[in-house]
């Protein structure tokens, strides 16, 4: 599996860790979108495409965010283990992420190359960010 296009998007001017959003495509025919690169304590790296941790109401069995206090459905007061406050790690699961280490290094190092990249392009006059193309396309069978 080839990494056959590389889109950064950077998040110039912010106070927060996050340096920038990716999307990544695999053989020109699957992508993958919403990599962050974060700017750690020991540099940057690559933090795979997540969403919010979700568990679901006892009375109605909807889903809702656990730090949700009240069920979005039902209305019904939510506990979700609240003894201990959670940590942020908890707050977030990852819904694509590489199963080998070598190809996690792989994507990091690749994502990171282009990032360094943009960011030097973004300190030339003129710079401007690409539009990222497919966002609002229709899947087509060709």
């Amino acid at each position: 599996m080839k990494i056959t296009e590389v889109r950064i998007k950077l998040m110039l001017g912010r106070k927060d860790k996050l340096r920038a959003f990716c999307s990544l495509t695999f053989d020109d025919v699957f992508v993958v979108r919403d990599f962050k690169v974060i700017n750690g304590d020991k540099g940057a790296f690559v933090a795979m495409p997540s969403k919010k941790a979700s568990a679901k109401c006892p009375k109605c069995r909807a889903k809702n965010s656990v730090q949700s206090s009240y069920c979005s459905f039902c209305g019904e007061k939510l506990d979700f283990n609240r003894e201990s406050p959670q940590k942020p790690e908890e707050l977030y699961v990852d819904i694509a992420h590489p199963i080998k280490p070598f190809f996690r290094k792989h994507i990091q190092d690749v994502v990171l190359d282009a990032y360094n990249q943009e960011v030097e392009k973004s300190k030339l006059p003129g710079y401007s960010m690409e539009r990222t193309e497919g966002a609002d396309e229709e899947f087509t069978d060709v």
